[in-house]
């Protein structure tokens, strides 16, 4: 599976994708590693960067919190899934102050790997798209 991952604050991904790519899911980021810091607001407005979701072979969408919190620009390419149809796991408490309960599927980050395969079958989208 081709998981696209985003995370509220920086670095909170790394073990999620870890654990993703042990599981063999092909893993994506929105954002670069910290070790290769970048003012652009995700990969796809990176100079010379492309963003995953523009090909259409993105599967998931893998939003890490690992604290409850308000939505945060590094999170922005949820609107970007959620816009062309690609299904949004949270990973722990959607952003506070907004109606992403009703459009996504979540998750305990512990349980992060188990329930991709849920969150892509078809029940799940159809119910996802409904709420849009």
């Amino acid at each position: 599976m081709r998981i696209l991952m985003t995370e509220s604050a920086p670095s909170h991904g790394a073990v999620a994708a870890a654990l993703l790519a042990l599981d063999e899911h092909d893993v994506a980021h929105c954002h670069p590693s910290e070790a290769r810091p970048s003012p652009a607001p995700c990969a796809g407005m990176r100079p010379g960067g492309h963003c995953p979701l523009a090909d259409g072979n993105v599967d998931l969408l893998v939003d890490i919190r690992l604290s409850p919190g308000p939505f945060t620009l590094r999170e922005a390419e949820v609107m970007c899934a959620l816009r062309t149809q690609v299904p949004v796991l949270v990973a722990g408490t959607p952003p506070e102050g907004t109606a992403l309960n009703e459009l996504v599927s979540t998750c305990h980050p512990a349980d992060l790997v188990t329930t991709c395969a849920q969150a892509v079958s078809p029940v799940a989208h159809v119910t996802l798209l409904a709420g849009i």
